[in-house]
């Protein structure tokens, strides 16, 4: 990862997590607005907490903020993964489903 990005993946960090409710399953709190994989949320940042690096998404139905994801491993790994999310994110649902696959075959 190069500086710059690196750079601009730090300044999306969120303080007040606390405020941000911890949704399980990707999902939007809020029901049956949608989930991350469905295209109908979108990563915004992230935040630490005492549970670890969590992704922070914006619900695209009705714009409420979530958490999601404990991450235990180290804050250059969590970035790298934050980084991914907002590139394949940003191709499309298709190329979003085809990284979430991958994910849970353990192919990256």
């Amino acid at each position: 990862m190069n500086e710059s990005t690196k750079q601009r993946l730090l300044a999306m960090k969120i303080s007040n997590w606390e405020s941000i409710p911890y949704s399980v399953g990707l999902q939007c709190p809020n029901g049956d607005d949608g989930s991350l994989m469905e295209g109908k949320s979108k990563v915004i940042g992230w935040c630490d907490t005492p549970k670890g690096l969590m992704k922070v998404c914006e619900c695209q139905v009705c714009f409420s903020k979530f958490r999601y994801h404990g991450f235990h491993g180290s804050l250059e790994a969590f970035l790298n993964s934050l980084e991914e999310d907002i590139v394949y994110q940003e191709q499309g649902l298709e190329a979003w489903s085809e990284l979430t696959l991958k994910r849970f075959k353990h192919e990256i």
